[in-house]
């Protein structure tokens, strides 16, 4: 998933799943964790923003 936003990182996804402000995944393994891309894509969809201090509105 690192690679479908820049800058994200293995260490801020882990971040934000401890914190659930991340999209959605899997934990097939302990070890193991799976993003589905079109579950990532909405969730970055939802963070879009029209200026610094609001977020867009969808819909």
């Amino acid at each position: 998933m690192c690679e479908l936003i820049p800058g994200m990182t293995r260490a801020k996804l882990s971040q934000m799943r401890f914190s659930g402000t991340g999209p959605a995944y899997y934990k097939p393994t302990a070890k193991t964790v799976v993003y589905d891309r079109d579950v990532v894509v909405a969730w970055l969809r939802s963070t879009e923003r029209v200026g610094t201090s609001e977020f867009a509105e969808t819909g």
